[in-house]
This record gives structure tokens, C-alpha cells and sequence, in this order.
């Protein structure tokens, strides 16, 4: 009889630890199934989410937000003043001072940022500092008519000069009924490929 109890008693201790270990198993299998949900919801996309291309995204460390239009915390290199532009990172009054200089030489407009570049003193290490807190606006862009514009005044552009200026009043005298273009101008060699590439940003 003492060994049919202890039988038993066995019979339901093994029963007892099979049991806690069956608990435990399916504990762990429902801490891990919550925290697998809550990955998989972290990483669901919107609908529509990828008919944002990688230029509409603004990068902080912690998430991505997609760009809507409003520029808060970025500066419009064609409408900036000095006070908006010392407040980039490493520009400063001088810098600043020669970025709204140059963009006067430019009739008043950049095409694009890298004409920063241009700048003495400004070089690729300061652009990269600053490229995520500028733009330039399309519609602030100033195009330049060269069929029209006064030799005079197209000789004052950096990317024409004098020279080029009096090529382009010749071409105008020998074609008056032609449109005058950056592509005409370069096949005729009165400008050069990099005044090409600079001009064709702002003659449409």
C-alpha cells in the first residue's frame, strides 16, 4: 500500500513540474508573440508610401517624416538675408555676406546650390554642413533672355563676360530672326561647355 502512494505521489509530482513547464513555455511564447506584433506595427507602411521619392524625405535620428511643403526650419537661398544665413552652421557674417554678394552678381538669383562652391572660401566640407538646411525655390530662379537682353548688360553676368557678350550681339546681327540659345551659342563656339553648363540653368 506505502508503495502504490509513493507511486502515485510520483505520478503527480512529474505531472506537477510537467505542467509548471508547459506554463512557463507558453509564457514565453506570449511575451514574444506582443513584442513580434509590436515590431511588425512599427514597421507597417502607409498606403501611398512609396510614391514619395527619396528627395521629399527629411531625415531626423529618431524618425522620417515625409516632406509636406512647409520649409520651417530651412533656408530659400534666393529670398534669404544675412540674418537667416549666419544662422547656418559655419557661415557666419562673412560668409553670409558674400553669399547674398554673389547671388547680386548673379542678377539675383542661384539655380542651384552648388554654385556655393563658386564662392572663395566656401568649399565641399561647408556645403555638406548646410546642404540639408537651404533650397532654392524654382519659380525665384531669374532666367536670362539672350535674344533680347542688352550686350552691355550680359557682359556683367559671371558665366558670360564681355567676350561672349560681344559673340552673342554678332549672332544676333547675323540671325536676326532666330532664337537665341545656349545650344546655339555652344556649337558656334562663342560660349564653352562650362559657361554651357552654368547658363543652361537659367535660359530656358
Amino acid at each position: 500500500m506505502c508503495a502504490k502512494e509513493k507511486n502515485n505521489n510520483d505520478s503527480l509530482l512529474s505531472k506537477g513540474i510537467t505542467f509548471l513547464i508547459f506554463l512557463m513555455l507558453a509564457f514565453q511564447f506570449g511575451y514574444f508573440l506582443k513584442y513580434a506584433i509590436k515590431a511588425h506595427a512599427a514597421t507597417h507602411t502607409t498606403p501611398g508610401e512609396y510614391e514619395y521619392s527619396k528627395d521629399t524625405l527629411i531625415h531626423n535620428k529618431f524618425e522620417e517624416y515625409y516632406y509636406d511643403g512647409w520649409k520651417w526650419d530651412m533656408v530659400e537661398l534666393n529670398t534669404a538675408d544675412s540674418a537667416m544665413l549666419v544662422d547656418l552652421p559655419g557661415i557666419g557674417p562673412y560668409y553670409a555676406k558674400q553669399i547674398l554678394h554673389f547671388r547680386d552678381k548673379l542678377w539675383g538669383s542661384y539655380a542651384h546650390i552648388e554654385q556655393l562652391l563658386e564662392i572663395r572660401g566656401i568649399d565641399t566640407t561647408l556645403l555638406k554642413k548646410i546642404d540639408d538646411r537651404i533650397y532654392i525655390e524654382p519659380s525665384s530662379i531669374i532666367s536670362i533672355d539672350l535674344t533680347n537682353t542688352p550686350a552691355d548688360s550680359l557682359a556683367k553676368h559671371p558665366y558670360i563676360g564681355s567676350y561672349s557678350a560681344k559673340g552673342i550681339e554678332r549672332f544676333r546681327k547675323v540671325y536676326p530672326d532666330e532664337q537665341v540659345t545656349v545650344e546655339k551659342l555652344l556649337k558656334k563656339n562663342i560660349i564653352t561647355k562650362s559657361q554651357a553648363y552654368r547658363l543652361k540653368r537659367y535660359c530656358r
